[in-house]
């Protein structure tokens, strides 16, 4: 079953650090391409932590993210895929890779 799970700010860099893939996207829901990539990761059964940008002011500043949806695939600390918008292709992507 897949599961979106809105995370706090202060919660990404454990995240980022969790053993395993970890699929993070910062943006807002109710935002077009937000709301398409998240379509996309959710029928694909994967779990995503979804970082609501109104609530994530100074993650975005330490990150230096101006546009969303931003989508990071992690895999134990370390980034392994990071994209800005909705790249299909990319979502794809990642979804073979974590699969």
């Amino acid at each position: 079953m897949t599961m979106t799970t809105q995370s706090d700010e202060d919660k990404y860099y454990e995240i980022i650090e969790a053993p395993g893939y970890q699929i993070i996207v910062l943006g807002e829901e109710g935002e077009q391409w937000t709301d398409e990539v998240l379509a996309v990761l959710k029928d694909s059964g994967l779990n995503i932590n979804l970082f609501p940008w109104a609530q994530i002011v100074e993650l975005r500043l330490q990150l230096e993210l101006v546009h969303y949806p931003v989508v990071q695939l992690w895999h134990s600390g370390s980034l392994q895929s990071e994209f800005v918008g909705y790249h299909n292709e990319s979502i794809k992507d990642i979804i073979e890779l974590v699969k």
